[in-house]
């Protein structure tokens, strides 16, 4: 049985992030879109949280409990969710579709 949420802990910060990965279940496939990403640098955490398709951010240090809205998810590539404002990819966190 597959999982509802998948998240995955990341080792190597040059890996790159896909909105959407999928897996085999038997005839069909299962599909997962992004839902957050953590990044983690300087002893501090930050998050991206992908809602309809649109990008937030959030920092507690700079923004409290608000986040600021980044841009469209599609406007980001592969690369650009794989580092955030000078920190490394750390977990990824999808749910199914």
């Amino acid at each position: 049985m597959i999982p509802k949420i998948l998240a995955f802990s990341i080792a190597d910060p040059s890996m790159c992030v896909n909105e959407i990965i999928c897996f085999s279940d038997g005839d069909s496939n299962i599909v997962f879109c992004l839902k957050g990403i953590i990044y983690f640098g300087g002893f501090h955490y930050t998050a991206c949280v992908c809602k309809n398709n649109h990008v937030w951010f959030n920092d507690g240090i700079i923004t409290g409990r608000d986040s600021t809205y980044e841009k469209p998810l599609s406007d980001f590539t592969d690369v650009d969710l794989s580092a955030c404002y000078n920190k490394v990819l750390s977990i990824v966190i999808y749910a199914q579709k």
